[in-house]
Formats: structure tokens, sequence, C-alpha cells
């Protein structure tokens, strides 16, 4: 990573340094917003909110959802071909089958 110099380190204000945390997650450096975040304990009490741009995704709400959508594919596939009561004679040429 890069930091900046040590002497500039010293000369960051309270107001200044919640910018190198906003900053950089906007342009995706999450990284380095991390970073200072960690290094810099005021940063917490002025930008409470960000701290939930560093944590990973819930996935597994998503993966639920994925799974649930897929039983009810399964569900809806297994029940239109009883409902459309036909083996679609009108379009095979298949002649053992008769023509209702």
């Amino acid at each position: 990573m890069h930091y900046p110099a040590n002497d500039a380190r010293e000369n960051f204000t309270r107001e200044k340094i919640p910018r190198y945390v906003v900053i950089p997650i906007k342009y995706g450096r999450t990284d380095f917003a991390y970073d200072v975040y960690q290094r810099y304990s005021g940063v917490k009490d002025l930008i409470p909110d960000v701290e939930s741009r560093f944590r990973p995704p819930n996935t597994e709400k998503i993966i639920l959802l994925i799974k649930t959508a897929g039983m009810r594919l399964d569900k809806v596939t297994c029940l239109l071909p009883p409902m459309r009561k036909t083996n679609q004679s009108d379009c095979d040429s298949d002649r053992s089958s008769p023509n209702w």
C-alpha cells in the first residue's frame, strides 16, 4: 500500500481523514480506505455508517433466493404438460398417435 509520508500523516486533521476514507471507496479502492479507517480511530466516530462498506455482502440470502427460484421453476415445468392436455398431435408427424 502507498501511504503518505510520516510528516504528512501527522498533518492530517480531523476533517481531512474522512476524505481519505470516503473518496477511495467512491473510486473502488476499499483496501486503501479500510487501512486508513483502521489506523485512525477518530474516523469511526465521524462516519460510523462507512463500516458497512467494508463488510462482505450477505450471500446467504442470494443463494436461498436462487434455490427457491429453481425449485419453483421445476414445479412449473412439471405442471405445464398436464395443464395443456395435449401431446401436440396437430404438429407431430407420428401416425401411430390417434387424432382426437
